[in-house]
């Protein structure tokens, strides 16, 4: 459904309960926090219908290996220590993700050496901007959970793909 996906709120409007889907239906959802699965307010006696399986990480070995078949097919440059560095810079960058390592490997495919680094210079750029988005995130919570907000966590969704 989604690589890194923790708004639980999202699964609600998108799934919305069990009962929307017939018999045979099937809802694969990924995720790195179980509590998304709350969004269906799954019934006690139907709690034998959701089945949970713990996929593990890709290996960055395999992640460096998808990134690669994506971004060079087969051309030369894939030899190249430059290109083979940068390569590993980025999945080391961002993360075991196979939607996002296709993604980015591909928009890479047809641009030169300094174009990768430019490109890589980015996307550490912006998930830096993230994190420390997500820690004022965190901080503005408990400011409001704990202060004057009325016992009221705030919420506030940011997603950067």
């Amino acid at each position: 459904m989604r690589d890194l996906f923790e708004a639980s709120s999202f699964l609600e409007a998108l799934a919305g309960k069990l009962t929307w889907f017939g018999p045979g239906s099937r809802i694969i959802v990924t995720t790195t926090t179980q509590e998304v699965l709350s969004a269906f307010n799954v019934p006690e006696a139907d709690h034998e219908t959701v089945e949970k399986h713990k996929v593990e990480l890709m290996s960055r070995e395999c992640a460096l290996q998808l990134f690669r078949n994506h971004a060079f097919q087969g051309d030369a440059r894939e030899d190249d220590p430059d290109y083979d560095s940068l390569s590993r810079d980025f999945v080391k960058t961002i993360g075991p993700l196979p939607l996002r390592i296709v993604e980015l490997a591909k928009s890479l495919r047809q641009m030169n050496i300094d174009d990768w680094r430019s490109a890589l210079d980015e996307v550490q750029k912006a998930l830096k901007a993230l994190k420390d988005l997500k820690d004022r995130q965190t901080a503005f919570r408990v400011g409001c959970a704990g202060g004057g907000g009325g016992g009221r966590p705030a919420s506030l969704e940011f997603e950067c793909i």
